[in-house]
């Protein structure tokens, strides 16, 4: 494999290229095909845990319907009657932290 741009020592007359090359490009496609493989896209999933908490409606058993918060940094779901009840909860995990 050919790699015309690759960073070289500057201080020695016969210079020996180092393993990568220096394009940012180029990373960005090492990157986006080491996201195409399932198991790169796992570790980089888990190490990149979003901290923004996921809201959504649910309904149980019943058909009754329930506002559904996860909070992906503690791990937690956090179950409400009503979208006043979530928004109260969510407004103090704002203002504790």
């Amino acid at each position: 494999m050919k790699h015309d741009n690759l960073i070289r020592p500057t201080n020695d007359s016969n210079p020996l290229p180092l393993p990568f090359p220096a394009l940012p490009g180029y990373w960005n496609a090492v990157v986006k095909k080491l996201k195409q493989t399932q198991f790169w896209h796992g570790l980089v999933q888990t190490c990149t845990i979003p901290s923004e908490l996921q809201v959504s409606w649910k309904n149980n058993l019943r058909g009754q319907s329930y506002l559904e918060v996860f909070d992906p940094l503690t791990q937690k779901h956090h179950r409400f009657g009503s979208e006043q009840d979530a928004l109260i909860w969510i407004e103090r995990q704002r203002f504790n932290q």
